[in-house]
């Protein structure tokens, strides 16, 4: 009986050990779960911290790129002086890319515009691609252009050109264009130590009749002989002592030529391929 008894005590503790056990193990697994779930928790939020930092560093590359590179505009004149002009052009609009998508940020698509008005200088380095040597003063208001300066146009509205394309058809006489040559092609007739004399044959534009581009040459032509003078600023390329009649020269001048029948060279270069027909 007395046997009986201890094994019954002893099947309890073993119970009750393997009870407490049971709840230890519990306890630790819920333990494990929720420090994991602490840890996705702080994951996430690192996580969208990580992407807003994402889109301010993108918008920060965005205004840096575009303020650094903008160094031209496209608009109407409005106005215009004798070497200024004041243009109505279209730029982005950097104080809003913050609301804009990352992927619109990212490939510049659609990004949001302001229109702002800049004014323009114009000086002897001004370049004009599309119409040649004609000039400044045969653009009219009312065009539109685009501007490229040296310079931001995020750093300040008035703007230094250094190149302006015509993006407006103009209805100027190819007339026009000789008139505003400021050098001449020919053959030199007579050599002096402070002179060369060169026969030019300039074309002559009806203001009718559109002239043979492609064969130039089947344009009747008016023949002109120039004095051109040579003094210690005269830019000669190659040996001015090799220069011999016949030969084909170009020589610069500082004012257009087509008036003229004598000037100074500020530079004479050759040889000048003169096209001919076959």
């Amino acid at each position: 009986m007395e046997n009986h008894k201890k094994y019954i005590y002893i099947a309890i503790a073993i119970f009750f050990f393997l009870l407490t056990g049971l709840v230890l193990f519990q306890q630790k697994m819920i333990s494990n779960l929720n420090s994991k779930v602490g840890k996705i928790g702080q994951a996430g939020s690192g996580n969208q911290v990580n992407m807003d930092t994402s889109k301010k560093t993108i918008v920060a590359a965005v205004k840096k790129t575009i303020t650094e590179n903008a160094n031209s505009v496209e608009g109407i004149i409005r106005s215009k002086t004798e070497n200024s002009f004041v243009i109505d052009a279209e730029v982005a609009d950097i104080s809003k890319l913050e609301g804009q998508k990352e992927e619109n940020l990212i490939k510049g698509d659609s990004l949001p515009k302001i229109k702002k008005s800049f004014t323009v200088v114009v000086n002897d380095q001004t370049h004009f691609p599309d119409i040649g040597k004609i000039g400044f003063k045969q653009i009219p208001v009312g065009v539109k252009v685009r501007v490229m300066c040296g310079q931001s146009v995020y750093i300040s509205d008035n703007l230094t050109a250094s190149e302006i394309y015509i993006l407006t058809k103009l209805n100027i006489p190819p007339s026009e264009y000789i008139k505003q040559e400021k050098d001449i092609a020919g053959k030199i007739t007579e050599i002096n130590e402070k002179y060369l004399k060169i026969e030019v044959n300039w074309l002559v534009y009806s203001k009718d009749v559109e002239p043979n581009r492609e064969k130039f040459w089947e344009n009747p032509t008016v023949t002109k002989e120039y004095k051109v003078n040579i003094d210690d600023k005269t830019i000669f390329q190659g040996d001015r002592n090799s220069l011999k009649v016949n030969d084909v020269v170009k020589a610069f001048s500082a004012t257009p030529t087509f008036s003229l029948t004598e000037f100074t060279a500020t530079k004479i270069e050759w040889p000048v391929q003169m096209t001919t027909a076959e």
